[in-house]
C-alpha cells in the first residue's frame, strides 16, 4: 500500500502544494520508508508553514523526532521533544526510548511510570507506531528501545 499512498500524496499536492496535512504525510512517507533526511525536508516545511500553529508545530516537532530517534541521534530526539508543549503521552512514550537507548534507565523509567499511570492496560503490542515502518530494522529498533525502556509487551 506504500505505492499507493505515494500517488495519492502526489496527486493532492499537485493540486494544493501548500497543503500541510499534504506535506506532513510526504514527510510520514519517507520516514516510514526509512529515508530520514527526506522526512526531515518535508516535516521543516510543515514547521516553517505553520509557525503560528501551536498545536501543528508540536506533531511535527514529535514527527522529527520520532525520525531522529530511528535515525539513531537520540539527544536530537530527546531535545526536540523538550520543546513540544503538548500531547504528553506520545511524548512521554517516545522519551523512554530515548533515554533507554542512550542509557539513562532512571529517566526512561520515569517516562514509563508516566505513560502507565495514564494508561494503565498499555501494551506494545496494541500500539501501531512502531509497526508502520516498512523496513524490519526501523520496527524492531524502535520496538527494542520501548521494551528496553520498561514499557509492557
Amino acid at each position: 500500500m506504500y505505492e499507493e499512498s505515494w500517488r495519492c500524496v502526489e496527486r493532492a499536492l499537485s493540486i494544493n502544494p501548500n497543503d500541510g496535512d499534504i506535506i506532513a504525510n510526504r514527510g510520514s512517507y519517507h520516514l516510514f520508508q526509512g529515508d530520514f533526511d527526506e522526512a526531515t525536508i518535508w516535516f521543516d516545511e510543515v514547521l516553517e508553514l505553520h509557525a503560528d500553529t501551536p498545536f501543528t508545530v508540536d506533531i511535527m516537532r514529535f514527527w522529527k523526532a520520532l525520525t531522529s530517534f530511528v535515525a539513531k541521534d537520540y539527544e536530537a530526539a530527546v531535545t526536540l521533544l523538550g520543546s513540544v508543549t503538548d500531547l504528553e503521552f506520545i511524548k512521554a512514550e517516545l522519551l523512554c526510548a530515548c533515554h533507554a537507548s542512550l542509557g539513562q534507565d532512571d529517566k526512561a523509567q520515569s517516562n514509563c511510570r508516566s505513560v502507565l499511570e495514564v494508561q494503565p492496560e498499555f501494551r506494545l503490542s496494541n500500539i501501531g507506531l512502531w509497526k508502520s515502518f516498512r523496513q524490519q530494522a526501523d520496527r524492531q529498533h524502535l520496538y527494542d528501545a520501548l521494551l528496553k525502556s520498561g514499557l509492557p509487551d
